[in-house]
């Protein structure tokens, strides 16, 4: 059964549900080999982006501050 075939079953059935005719059931087509796939891929993807990314931002200077370490400096003249 081709993409095409299923769909058009997929869609006169619904068609048919909403006019109130009988409804069989549906076609028994294996998609869980595809969902897995899917998701593996996404993972390798995600974990690729990871990766560049830690390439492209970096690390740290050497002798950087903490975020917790920061104080700000207020200029009284500025605003006041």
């Amino acid at each position: 059964m081709t993409l095409l075939d299923e769909t058009r079953t997929r869609t006169t059935g619904a068609y048919d549900a909403m006019r109130g005719g009988p409804v069989g059931p549906p076609l028994a087509v294996r998609r869980w080999p595809w969902a897995l796939l899917a998701a593996l891929l996404g993972a390798a993807a995600g974990a690729a982006v990871v990766l560049l990314a830690r390439r492209v931002v970096g690390e740290d200077a050497p002798g950087a501050q903490e975020p917790e370490e920061l104080r700000a400096v207020i200029d009284l003249r500025a605003g006041a």
